[in-house]
Order: C-alpha cells, then sequence, then structure tokens
C-alpha cells in the first residue's frame, strides 16, 4: 500500500484552480491514500476542501486537524464538521493485518521551553475562540487551557496504541499535528528556542507514548508531524521514528511516498 503524506497545505489561501493543481500531483503519484498532519483550510471551508479533496483525488484522505484549521469558530464546532469525513481522531484506521494508522491533532502544551518568559504572541490566541477568552484572562488561564487540549489528546492517543499493540499490528503510523519532541521542532533548520517550544511542541504526547515503544520493541513506530514548516527527523528510541513535514504558504506540496 502506497501511502501519500502532505502536510500544512493551507488551501484556503488558493483559489480553486491552484487547488485542483495540487490534487493533480496527488494523482500523478499513484497512491492508495493520503495523509494531511493538519492545517487543511480555516474552520468556515474545510470540510468543503477536505471533500473536494477526496472527490478530485479518488482516494481515501486521512486527516488531523492543525491550530489554522479552528481559526473563526469554537473548536467543537469544527471537529463537528469534519466528523463524517476520514478524520483520524475518530477512530484507528486498519491499513493491513499488520498496519494500523492512528492520529490526533495535539496542541503545544507550554511544557518544553520556557513558557513564563517567552515573548511569543501567536494568532491563535486571537482567532481560535476557545483560546480568546483565557488568553484575554492572562498567561495562566491560557496555559491550563492548552495544557487540557493538549492533554486530552495525548489520553486519546495513548489509548489507542495500547490497543494496536495489544492488537497484534507490528507498525503503527501515528498523525499528529504538532511535534510530540522538542529535538523535532525546528525552525528554519534549527532547534526551536525556548520562546517557541511552548506552543511548537507538545510534550505530553511523546511522554505518553514513547514508553509504550519502548515497552513493545517489536513494533515499528512512524510519527508524521507538520506545524513547524521545517522538515525534521528524530529518531527517540530504536523502534520510532519521528519526521515533520517541510511546507510553505501558498505552496502546497507532497512531503512524502512511502509503502506499507
Amino acid at each position: 500500500m502506497k501511502l501519500i503524506w502532505a502536510s500544512d497545505v493551507h488551501l484556503n489561501f488558493l483559489n480553486e484552480a491552484f487547488r485542483l493543481e495540487f490534487y493533480e500531483s496527488i494523482k500523478k503519484a499513484q497512491g492508495d491514500a493520503v495523509i494531511i498532519s493538519g492545517d487543511i483550510a480555516g474552520s468556515h471551508n474545510v470540510a468543503h476542501i477536505i471533500t473536494e479533496m477526496s472527490d478530485a483525488v479518488g482516494i481515501p484522505v486521512y486527516f488531523v486537524l492543525g491550530n489554522h484549521d479552528y481559526y473563526g469558530s469554537p473548536i467543537k464546532d469544527v471537529k463537528n464538521s469534519v466528523s463524517h469525513l476520514n478524520y483520524l481522531p475518530k477512530e484507528m484506521v486498519p491499513l493491513s493485518d499488520t498496519t494500523i494508522l492512528i492520529g490526533v491533532d495535539g496542541w503545544g502544551d507550554c511544557r518544553n521551553g520556557d513558557y513564563d518568559n517567552s515573548r511569543m504572541v501567536m494568532s491563535d490566541w486571537i482567532h481560535i475562540k476557545d483560546l480568546n477568552i483565557p488568553y484575554m484572562k492572562g498567561k495562566e488561564a491560557l496555559k491550563i487551557k492548552l495544557q487540557e487540549l493538549a492533554d486530552k489528546d495525548a489520553s486519546l492517543l495513548k489509548r489507542y496504541v495500547k490497543d494496536a499493540i495489544k492488537k497484534g499490528y507490528t507498525k503503527i503510523i501515528i498523525v499528529t499535528h504538532v511535534p510530540a519532541f522538542e529535538e523535532a521542532s525546528l525552525y528554519a533548520g534549527r532547534k526551536s528556542g525556548p520562546d517557541g517550544l511552548p506552543f511548537f511542541s507538545s510534550k505530553c504526547l511523546g511522554d505518553s507514548i514513547l514508553p509504550l515503544a519502548k515497552s513493545a520493541p517489536k513494533v515499528d513506530f512512524l510519527w508524521l508531524s507538520g506545524h513547524t514548516h521545517s522538515r525534521a527527523k528524530y529518531k527517540p528510541c530504536n523502534n520510532m521514528t519521528v519526521k515533520v513535514a517541510k511546507s510553505e504558504y501558498y505552496l502546497p506540496q507532497i512531503e512524502e511516498c512511502f509503502n506499507v
């Protein structure tokens, strides 16, 4: 089975003609399924664009949502709008007798880097309604909300991975928008600094899954993420490979094709 992976395609920035060019590149890659690791569009049109992509490429499009996908609407409403599509947090997706696909969105959880002294202000705090209210209340309230979102996704991912190991899958593909490890969170090819790491990595995701991977050395883990727009590859243990996709606004592209 050949999988096509892309991330942070931000297709809402493109008109229909340019979106169709991207879909045509996917068709030419001749894969069996597409994986998108978040930041697909905006809240008002993400469901439409995923449907448009699925119809155009003619193969399943599996995805998680990124922070930009929530701009303009409550998180719950956006999740509901894509619930009838191949949204990975809904359920695990067996790809073969030995390989399974699992995903959650993931959120920067403020646990890496130096959140308390960070001067970074993310557009998320303004445009994501669930984050705007705590942001207006102050830094501590924002941290509490971000960690609540991140921990909820980490808990779901942990449950899925434990179940996949129990069922005997020997290859587990994990998809999250936010990288789980600070070593894979790069900016312009270098590790993100203490200002950015609180928002560009999700420590709770890595802390939830890495012990499970180490306890199942015969299971091969491939972890795909986006968010930082800078390509990275990292091996936190012998049986896990973490990859982060490179991306540019207005230039959606396939990051990688691979067989499972």
